[in-house]
């Protein structure tokens, strides 16, 4: 994969649906045509792969912590997702991730359905939301490095 982002934006089609499914630690079990074609990948690279293969270094990892717990509670989540393709390009998506269940009514992995989303809702409510998630966790970052040493001295007893 090409970790340099190179600042183009991969579109398909507004009668096109990415569909991928996982397994419950992500890794994919299934991917169709227009998944592998806008990700950039064959079906040999994607199938076991982690589905983070294809996460924009730019989407605030907050938003993953959300997907994640809800869909792991059982819950479904629509979430504007920004991506990246291997090559580095990225493309914008609106998923809808559900939980899947086996017959003994468990969760065993996860359903994704991608479409397009609206240009004007990502350029004027995510694009700059999603920075704004960015800065906050850049500024907490050293903060919580921080609370995370004292928390270790205090609790090895150096809090006298």
């Amino acid at each position: 994969m090409n970790t340099t982002l190179t600042g183009r934006e991969r579109h398909f089609g507004a009668d096109e649906v990415i569909v991928s499914k996982t397994d419950l630690k992500g890794r994919i079990t299934y991917a169709n045509r227009v998944f592998l074609n806008i990700a950039g990948l064959t079906l040999k690279q994607a199938i076991g792969a982690p589905h983070s293969l294809i996460r924009h270094p730019h989407m605030p990892r907050c938003v993953f912590k959300l997907l994640w717990t809800r869909i792991e509670a059982g819950h479904e989540v629509f979430a504007y997702v920004l991506n990246r393709a291997m090559n580095g390009d990225h493309y914008w998506v609106l998923a809808h991730v559900t939980p899947s269940y086996g017959a003994d009514g468990r969760i065993t992995g996860f359903h994704s359905n991608r479409r397009v989303p609206k240009k004007a809702t990502v350029d004027s409510v995510f694009v700059p939301l999603y920075a704004e998630l960015r800065a906050i966790y850049a500024d907490l970052w050293p903060k919580m490095a921080e609370w995370n040493t004292r928390l270790v001295e205090f609790a090895d007893g150096e809090h006298a």
